[in-house]
């Protein structure tokens, strides 16, 4: 109990005993009170059982309800015997009755209250415990950190199941929590005995609080041991899950509020760790809150652009373009888009992206990104010279019901020839709804619009996209090509891909390409179209244009000479 409850305790309880006493001692002498007085006074004595249950500490009641009702039958036993030691037994009666009354509602009273509390400590526990996985919530792990009264650091170890809204779509919901209840058996299994806490702080994100020494990294060594082992003995449901471990030290209790933002951030930089998927974190905690805070002020930044309020930064327009050595006479590009902050940096699309997608932001960007590139190229003088221009659409658009409306009408209103618009998907986003894209797919088809891949061959959905979409283009993603004059494996992946392409009918396109070497190798296995910094670097849209006006390819060596010649591109 804290000091200020046990402040109140003494004075409660003093007061309460006083009142007993008085009543008692009252009743003790109604044969000698005006009858007015005598007749109500008994019943006077069923408050104190009431009493006590609200101003006495829970289990207090039990021991003193009793002792009240005790004391006051030895009181009527005594008033109710006359000098010569006979009981009036019909008066006694009548004053057992009362006394029964005052017992049943004491018993009542104390019981109503205590299974109050029984509930409520109930609802507290539950408040502080994942109803799934047994272990403690984000309010459970907060509290545990906050009410420390040693403030030593601690070191914070998390697991994060990427994407798991995508995979619960992909796999149903009831596997989902399948997979997580199997980490949380692992998380039991390897906590060790000096463990401060474990929970579950939201789902497929886990946390466990361990004393900061030498042992930490030992810790969070044998967890992702232990979850590798649980992978390849197929306790997971699931292969190349990818789980995200991370430790993240100098935890202290002013961080017990931020622990979901501390393991989300360090999660994001565990992502780029291809192949670990771990990230050990020696700064300051406060250097992950302040990347989530940035996070949380992007999107707004983001959200505020789509309704036309640039303060914070804006959206800027780049187009790359695509060299087809079979037909360099024809000119392709992709759009990419960049993010300029208000104090001039620009985020590539990798940097922000992700915060828009994760925020729902998508389905309005995907739009704006339409209206705004067909109005450009439709109304620009070099757009003419262009044969087709790539944009990238994202699962939840391409799921999206109003699309096939919604893109006619754009192509309607710029006049953009459907034949000459191409909508990349990229292989590892997950679709929520393939029927409904299917449909869409079938019927931006039937328009004339072509369908690419990206990134083929990395993500989830493998070869599926193949046979619900039909495809016009496969895109290499680069991880395959930077390494394709060294290492056989890219160059067999390369191999079967345009294999299972010439099946298709479909065209190859090689990314990230950046040397001559890469290309001839490229081209010997059958890759005629190229995308990266060895061709030419992203140009904002409007310079790309300008560049065709002029009768430039805006390839190689001329891109050069544009930038030389017009460098505010």
């Amino acid at each position: 109990m804290p000091p200020e409850g046990q402040s109140r305790l003494w004075p409660m309880m003093l007061a309460w005993c006083a009142l007993a006493i008085a009543v008692l001692a009252l009743i003790s002498a109604m044969d000698r009170m005006p009858w007015v007085l005598s007749s109500w006074l008994p019943y006077l004595a069923l408050v104190m059982p009431i009493l006590a249950v609200y101003l006495l500490p829970v289990g207090l009641p039990r021991l003193v309800a009793p002792l009240f009702v005790l004391a006051w039958t030895v009181v009527n036993l005594n008033l109710y015997t006359d000098s010569a030691g006979v009981l009036d037994e019909t008066a006694m009666l009548q004053g057992q009755m009362i006394l029964f009354t005052t017992a049943l509602v004491g018993f009542l009273s104390i019981e109503a209250v205590n299974s109050y509390h029984r509930a409520n400590r109930r609802l507290q526990q539950a408040s502080r415990q994942d109803g799934l996985t047994r272990l403690s919530n984000d309010l459970g792990m907060t509290e545990s950190l906050a009410g420390r009264k040693v403030d030593e650091p601690l070191a914070l170890i998390g697991i994060q199941v990427p994407d798991i809204n995508d995979l619960a779509t992909l796999i149903g919901l009831d596997e989902v929590h399948a997979l997580e209840c199997c980490i949380a058996d692992t998380l039991r299994e390897t906590v060790p005995t000096g463990c401060v806490a474990s929970a579950r702080l939201q789902p497929g994100l886990f946390a466990l609080l361990v004393p900061l020494d030498e042992a930490s990294a030992t810790v969070a060594h044998n967890l992702r041991y232990a979850l590798n082992s649980a992978e390849q003995d197929g306790r997971f449901s699931l292969a190349r899950l990818e789980l995200r471990v991370v430790l993240v030290e100098g935890i202290e209790s002013n961080d017990a509020r931020h622990l979901t933002s501390i393991l989300l951030m360090a999660s994001a930089k565990a992502a780029s760790q291809e192949g670990e998927y771990f990230y050990h974190h020696h700064g300051e905690p406060e250097t992950l809150i302040e990347a989530h805070r940035d996070a949380l002020y992007l999107v707004g930044h983001l959200r505020d652009a789509l309704a036309g309020v640039t303060h914070g930064g804006n959206y800027e327009i780049f187009a790359q373009p695509i060299l087809d050595i079979w037909q360099p006479e024809v000119i392709r590009a992709e759009v990419l888009l960049r993010w300029r902050h208000a104090d001039g940096r620009l985020l590539e699309a990798g940097e922000f992206l992700p915060v828009a997608e994760h925020f729902g932001l998508m389905p309005r960007l995907d739009a704006w990104v339409l209206s705004k590139v067909l109005s450009i190229i439709s109304t620009h003088p070099g757009g003419e010279r262009l044969d087709e221009v790539a944009i990238n659409l994202s699962g939840d658009s391409l799921a999206g019901v109003d699309l096939v409306r919604s893109l006619s009408e754009c192509l309607d209103r710029s006049g953009w020839p459907a034949e000459r618009l191409c909508l990349e998907i990229t292989e590892s986003m997950v679709i929520h709804d393939v029927q409904v894209a299917r449909e869409n797919v079938m019927q931006l088809h039937t328009l004339g619009i072509s369908l690419a891949i990206d990134d083929f061959g990395t993500g989830h959905a493998s070869f599926a996209y193949l046979q619900d979409f039909p495809v016009q283009e496969l895109k290499i993603d680069g991880r395959f090509t930077k390494g394709i004059v060294q290492r056989g494996i890219d160059r067999e992946v390369v191999r079967a891909t345009c294999a299972i392409a010439d099946y298709l009918g479909a065209r190859v396109v090689a990314e990230f390409v950046e040397t001559s070497d890469q290309i001839d190798v490229l081209s010997q296995l059958g890759v005629h179209c190229f995308q990266g910094y060895g061709i030419c670097r992203p140009i904002p849209l409007e310079g790309y244009l300008e560049g065709l006006q002029n009768g430039r390819s805006m390839i190689g060596e001329e891109v050069a000479l544009a930038q030389y010649q017009s460098p505010g591109d």
